[in-house]
């Protein structure tokens, strides 16, 4: 009962793993001549995602103060994160040359992608829209080759991107990530195809089966 009890798959591992660690102590300490856990295996669940409701992204947009650079920055940046599944490092690495604006495509180059493998995502013209026209906001004296550069111009640092999300979050009282909006994206992405191949390579993927893993449940 103490490991079938739990209704969720990570509660009952996680017991299970607690006992074996004991029943294995309780060997060396010799009280008992093997452990009555041996032969008793629990696969590791699934990984854990959180994906955020539409009506709480909702708020957090409608949260965001235009009249700051950053946070209307941050707005465009949420956008493209639900559009397209960027990781956060993707977004803030992204340079001008990326965005094909006519063929409305993104290139995420290979030194900003977690796998080390670049790729090329499609734009929605709605989200294209307000790409091309938070570029053509950035103070011309700056010449960024960056589309989200920083405050002064230069490139965006992720940890620092992750800090103004925070402080809007605070504001609404509800933790917002964009790794949240990356999964959100994926989820609807793959609801809509039915195609696993084509949402690991939208996500930029090392392995099929990594993406299965994380959305068999759709």
């Amino acid at each position: 009962p103490f490991i079938s009890e739990p209704e969720k798959d990570w509660s009952r591992f996680t017991r299970a793993k607690t006992l074996k660690v004991f029943c294995r102590f309780l060997v060396e300490e010799g009280v008992f001549l093997e452990s009555p856990m041996r032969n008793i295996n629990i696969s590791m669940p699934g990984k854990r995602i959180d994906i955020p409701a539409l009506e709480d992204v909702k708020v957090f947009l409608d949260a965001i103060d235009h009249s700051r650079y950053a946070e209307r920055r941050m707005y465009v940046m949420f956008l493209l994160a639900l559009d397209t599944g960027l990781r956060r490092g993707e977004l803030c690495g992204l340079k001008v040359e990326d965005f094909d604006d006519n063929a409305l495509l993104l290139t995420v180059r290979p030194e900003t992608s977690k796998t080390r493998t670049g790729r090329t995502v499609p734009v929605s013209p709605q989200v294209g829209k307000e790409v091309r026209r938070f570029i053509s906001l950035r103070p011309p004296e700056w010449r960024s080759p960056w589309i989200f550069p920083s405050e002064t111009g230069g490139e965006l640092k992720p940890s620092v991107f992750g800090q103004q999300i925070r402080r809007v979050s605070d504001r609404i009282g509800e933790r917002m990530k964009i790794h949240g909006l990356r999964h959100l994206c994926a989820t609807e992405f793959l609801r809509n195809t039915g195609n696993i191949a084509l949402t690991a390579a939208l996500l930029g993927h090392a392995s099929i089966s990594t993406t299965a893993k994380f959305y068999e449940h759709l």
